[in-house]
């Protein structure tokens, strides 16, 4: 069960640098999000990395997710003065890496409990 905890926590610290990063480099208060991302970073590092990393690509998917569903009732207009982007291409990136995480997670948890 410590391997899907450390599975979480990479996700996690995922998603607070990239929201500290992007939100930060526009002066956004993400920037505070930062140093949370970099102490949970650095608790991690101590323990087992791989394959628990791959949670990294989850968290990040979760993030493309909720962009998604901040923007599910709008839609891109032609003239391109519509507030919101389109949810759609947001909603399958994420799902796509939120997948690609746990799949990946699952099948080299296996692979490393066996050899």
């Amino acid at each position: 069960m410590r391997s899907w905890a450390r599975f979480v926590g990479w996700a996690a610290t995922a998603a607070l640098l990239a929201v500290g990063t992007v939100d930060g480099a526009g002066g956004g208060p993400g920037l505070f999000l930062l140093p949370a991302g970099v102490v949970i970073l650095a608790l991690l590092l101590r323990t087992q990395v791989w394959p628990e990393v791959l949670g990294g690509v989850a968290g990040v998917g979760v993030l493309c997710l909720l962009v998604a569903y901040f923007n599910r009732h709008t839609a891109p207009c032609p003239s391109g003065a519509c507030a919101g982007v389109a949810p759609g291409p947001w909603l399958i990136s994420g799902a796509v890496l939120v997948a690609c995480g746990f799949a990946t997670f699952i099948v080299f948890r296996g692979r490393a409990s066996t050899v």
